[in-house]
């Protein structure tokens, strides 16, 4: 609050206020709470990035209803890309946060 009032008796406006001295220190804190955000996001949603573009588990039900062979297979597979998508994420923000806290020091 303190910090708030002092841009604005320096002359800043409330805009400047957040963008230059409020967002600046509340990011470093804000950062792994929203990539965990992220992450539990991709694991809980279907990975739909574009609307009409059908799911990974549905398409791989279409093809187990289809081939009706490998149903294990199938979806250890769809599981391994959910995995390795999540994993992905995870090991970047891990580096980007960790990069982030050292170029504050």
């Amino acid at each position: 609050m303190g910090q708030s009032e002092a841009g604005l008796a320096s002359g800043f406006s409330q805009w400047q206020v957040l963008r230059l001295l409020l967002l600046p220190q509340a990011w470093p804190n804000l950062l792994p709470s929203y990539l965990g955000l992220l992450i539990a996001l991709l694991k809980d949603t279907s990975l739909a990035f574009i609307v009409n573009v059908p799911e990974l588990t549905t398409v791989a039900g279409q093809v187990n209803n289809r081939v009706q062979i490998y149903p294990a297979e199938i979806f250890l597979f769809i599981g391994l890309i959910y995995y390795l998508l999540c994993a992905t994420l995870a090991a970047l923000a891990g580096k980007w946060i960790k990069g982030k806290s050292l170029k504050a020091l």
